[in-house]
């Protein structure tokens, strides 16, 4: 079994499109996320599964904290 993709996925409200929110995904770190929440790491295996990791448990699980 392997990794085939990962995304970035978060929140945004946002002014410009008259006070929505917006959802972000992404396959690339490039982007500014410090204003996103709701933020979760998505892993796709090429058997189809998915595994969703959010902000708060990788922080809580790898560093301990949030």
């Amino acid at each position: 079994m392997s990794i085939v993709n990962i995304k970035i996925c978060g929140s945004r409200d946002v002014d410009w499109c008259g006070g929505k929110t917006l959802h972000q995904m992404s396959s690339t770190t490039q982007m500014d996320w410090s204003e996103t929440y709701d933020k979760y790491i998505e892993f796709r295996l090429d058997n189809g599964d998915k595994i969703i990791v959010t902000e708060k448990n990788f922080l809580e699980d790898y560093y301990g904290k949030q």
